[in-house]
C-alpha cells in the first residue's frame, strides 16, 4: 500500500532546509504541507509501498477525524490557492 501521508520522508538537504523555513509544525496537515511544497517547488516526489505496523499497546491511530481532516483540507486548499496566485 502506498501512503504519501505516513510521515516517512527522504529529503535532499536543499529541500529539508526549505521545509524547515516554510512549513510550520503541526499534526497530520504537516505531511500535506510538505507534499504541496515539494510539488510547487518542482522537487521530485515518489512513493514506495509501506507496511503499517503498530507498536504493542498502541494499536490505534491518534488521528482525530474532524479536527485533523479539517486541518489537512485547509492546508490542501491553501496550497491550491497559493499555486493559483503564482500561475496567474
Amino acid at each position: 500500500m502506498e501512503d504519501t501521508q505516513s510521515g516517512y520522508r527522504i529529503l535532499s538537504r536543499r529541500f529539508a532546509e526549505t521545509v524547515v523555513r516554510e512549513v510550520p509544525g503541526g499534526r497530520y496537515e504537516t505531511e500535506m504541507a510538505i507534499l504541496a511544497l515539494a510539488i510547487r517547488g518542482g522537487f521530485a516526489v515518489t512513493s514506495t509501498p509501506i507496511k503499517t505496523i503498530y507498536e504493542r499497546g498502541n494499536a490505534t491511530s491518534h488521528f482525530r477525524k474532524g479536527r485533523d481532516s479539517w486541518l489537512i483540507y485547509r492546508t490542501l486548499i491553501g496550497a491550491a490557492l497559493k499555486r493559483q496566485r503564482i500561475t496567474t
